[in-house]
């Protein structure tokens, strides 16, 4: 009883030690990264909390969308600056996958011709998987109306979980 009660005290002693190193834990991640990225990663991928995302920079984007009423903003980490953090030049895609197994393609060239967005707040709180988070892809339509398209629409993936570097 004695030892047990010592190893419980140890673990909730070093619990905030391991909150302040910044180490992910498991519950807290929200995005996993693989494929085609820098050596350092490539074998496991790369997984990334809402506070590992941030480090990254973050942008605001303000549009319309099909799936909102009016125009909101969004703030989150462009795709292409995470893709720069990874290393993973000479992409041709990225393969996004949500919370449900719902996936979609997204070419190089949007990413490198706009600023995709992998957005965690909307008009300042922050997204849950209730309301399309905790990440959402957003691309900025209003400013650019050749984005206004079905195939477009369905790269608008939200409970974003997942993306694969090919």
């Amino acid at each position: 009883m004695l030892l047990r009660n010592l190893a419980l005290l140890l673990l909730l002693g070093l619990m905030p030690v391991a909150a302040q190193t910044g180490l992910a834990q498991p519950k807290d991640i929200i995005l996993t990264v693989s494929g085609k990225i820098g050596d350092r990663d490539r074998q496991e991928g790369k997984s990334y909390n809402l506070a590992g995302l941030t480090e990254i920079g973050t942008a605001i984007i303000t549009t319309s969308s099909p799936w909102i009423s009016g125009r909101a903003r969004f703030k989150g980490v462009l795709l292409r600056d995470l893709l720069t953090r990874l290393d993973a030049s000479g992409h041709s895609k990225v393969i996004a996958t949500a919370i449900d197994g719902y996936s979609t393609e997204i070419p190089a060239e949007d990413i490198a011709n706009y600023d995709v967005l992998l957005a965690f707040e909307m008009n300042g709180v922050p997204l849950t998987p209730r309301d399309k988070g905790p990440l959402w892809i957003v691309y900025p339509l209003d400013d650019h109306p050749e984005l206004s398209s079905v195939e477009v629409n369905y790269r608008w993936i939200w409970q974003l979980k997942s993306l694969e570097i090919r």
